[in-house]
């Protein structure tokens, strides 16, 4: 089945962001009646697009009935990852379903050990095993080919 969709930042001039939002409702309105199966809208912030999606993609769907709308871009370093899993509808359980239940320092030794590995290896040029595979010091990392 072939499926037909589009992606887009949601733009405006400076000082006219209502203006923006509405002509993105219009956008993917159209794209509808046109036969577009999907459309897809970036975040971008401290600039002149679309800043959260999320609640765009709500009053967008208000207007739409058979488009699938999706973010094509969140940064999640930018975001409160409670606030976001909120904000997208998640329930706790979604959560947890989805990332798992990862104790806090847990985590944030992982997201350590990691990017150090990796500078470690292409700038030192120090060979790291942790980059090869799964590891026993971290069996909560996942490596996805």
């Amino acid at each position: 089945m072939t499926r037909l969709g589009f992606n887009t930042r949601v733009s405006f001039p400076t000082g006219q962001t209502e203006r923006g939002l509405r002509e993105g409702i219009v956008l993917f309105r159209a794209a509808e009646t046109l036969g577009y199966q999907s459309g897809w809208a970036c975040q971008r912030h401290f600039d002149n697009y679309l800043s959260s999606p999320i609640p765009f993609f709500a009053a967008a769907g208000q207007h739409t009935s058979r488009i699938t709308l999706g973010s094509a871009v969140i940064p999640a370093r930018y975001q409160e990852p409670i606030l976001l899993a909120e904000a997208a509808g998640l329930t706790d359980q979604d959560v947890i379903d989805w990332i798992g239940p990862l104790d806090p320092a847990r985590a944030v030794t992982i997201q350590q050990a990691y990017p150090l590995a990796f500078f470690d290896r292409h700038l030192r040029g120090r060979h790291s095993p942790l980059l090869t595979g799964p590891s026993p010091a971290f069996p909560e990392v996942r490596f996805i080919p």
